[in-house]
C-alpha cells in the first residue's frame, strides 16, 4: 500500500503538470482540443492525488494505536477507490467523446484490510487479497479499459496517417495506459502486475507531458 500511495501521488502530480501546460497553451492559442486535454488530466490528477493521499492516511490509521478507527479507514479506502474510478471514467470518456466526433478528430491529433483483521499474525494475507481494497471493482476496471482501447485505436490511427512525432507519443501514451489498466486487472491474480501498472501509467503521463512541451516550444 505504501508503494501505491507514493506512486499515485507522483502520477497525480505529473497529470496535474499536464493539465497546467495544456490549459496555459489553450489560453494562448484558443485551441479547444487543449481545453479537452486539460479538463481530462485535471480529473485524472485530482483523482490519483486524492486516492494516493487517502491511502497514506489509511496506512497511518492502521499503524496507529486507535483500533476503533480501522473500520472507518476501510470505508474511506473503498469510497476513494470509487472516486478514482469516477475521475478516470470521466477523463477517458470525455476524451473518447471528442475523438468520436469527426469535427474534433484532427484537433485531437495535436495533441489489506478485513483480511488483516481476520488473519492471525502467523498467516498474513496474500498481496493479491489486498488489491481489491486499493483498486475499484474489476468490472468497473473493464469500463475504463474499454474506453482506453478505443482511445488507443484512434490515436494509433492518427499516427499511422500523419507519421509525426507528436501523434506517435500520444499513441504510445494511450497504449501504455491500456496496458497499465490491463495490469491492474491482472493484479487481482498476481500482485506483481500492480507495480508494472503504475510504472506504465507514469510513463504514459510523461509521454503526454513531453508532447505538450514540444507544442509549447514549437
Amino acid at each position: 500500500m505504501s508503494f501505491s500511495s507514493v506512486a499515485e501521488v507522483l502520477e497525480g502530480l505529473v497529470a496535474l503538470a499536464v493539465y497546467y501546460q495544456a490549459f496555459k497553451f489553450y489560453r494562448l492559442s484558443g485551441e479547444k482540443a487543449l481545453l479537452h486535454v486539460s479538463a481530462s488530466f485535471l480529473a485524472l490528477g485530482v483523482g490519483l492525488l486524492a486516492h494516493g493521499l487517502s491511502l497514506g492516511a489509511v496506512l497511518l490509521v492502521l499503524a496507529g494505536p486507535v483500533r476503533a478507527l480501522i473500520k472507518l479507514a476501510l470505508l474511506i479506502s473503498e469510497v476513494m477507490a470509487l472516486a478514482l474510478f469516477g475521475c478516470e471514467a470521466f477523463a477517458y470518456g470525455y476524451l473518447a467523446y471528442f475523438y468520436a466526433k469527426p469535427s474534433q478528430e484532427e484537433a485531437a491529433e495535436g495533441l489489506l484490510f478485513p483480511l488483516v483483521l481476520r488473519e492471525t499474525p502467523e498467516k498474513p494475507p496474500r498481496p493479491e487479497a489486498l488489491i481489491r481494497f486499493i483498486r475499484y471493482h474489476p468490472l468497473l476496471e473493464c469500463v475504463v479499459l474499454a474506453l482506453l482501447v478505443y482511445l488507443t485505436y484512434k490515436t494509433i490511427s492518427n499516427f499511422l496517417s500523419s507519421r509525426d512525432a507528436n501523434p506517435f507519443l500520444i499513441g504510445f501514451a494511450f497504449l501504455f495506459l491500456t496496458a497499465a489498466h490491463a495490469c491492474f486487472m491482472l493484479s487481482y491474480f498476481l500482485a506483481t502486475f500492480y507495480f508494472t501498472a503504475h510504472v506504465l501509467q507514469l510513463l504514459a503521463f510523461v509521454c503526454v507531458f513531453i508532447v505538450l512541451l514540444r507544442v509549447v516550444s514549437a
